[in-house]
């Protein structure tokens, strides 16, 4: 038979129904803040509450899931830049510690100043 202390979602599975909601309700309230995802996207927290009586219908236990679903995560992107530093090839990302670096090496090229071919000699001189 079921417990006659249950009357209300707070009651079941000891109290940790709602302790669970909660901790869900927090996580969805935080996501809604990661820049990762859409702040406009809805976030969905489910719960399932699941009755198994036995054989003799004489008791019943209870399970009690609680559920948070993410919205899909906004596609990201990152920027590389391939250089030489000190002597060596290498990939950077776009972080603020290497912008210095990838500043620096922008700020010292100049457009190719025009060489003058040396004139061939003729024949006959």
């Amino acid at each position: 038979m079921l417990d006659s202390s249950v009357k209300s979602l707070t009651d079941l599975c000891g109290g940790k129904l709602e302790a669970k909601f909660k901790e869900k309700l927090t996580e969805a309230l935080e996501n809604i803040y990661d820049e990762k995802y859409n702040p406009n996207d809805v976030r969905a927290i489910s719960m399932k509450v699941k009755l198994h009586p036995d054989p003799g219908n004489r008791e019943v236990g209870i399970t009690c899931e609680v559920d948070f679903q993410r919205p899909k995560a906004k596609p990201m992107g990152a920027i590389c830049v391939l250089a030489k530093h000190e002597g060596k090839p290498g990939i950077w990302t776009s972080d603020p510690q290497q912008q210095t670096l990838f500043n620096d090496a922008l700020g010292n090229l100049r457009p190719a100043e025009p060489v003058e071919q040396p004139k061939q000699a003729q024949e006959g001189e």
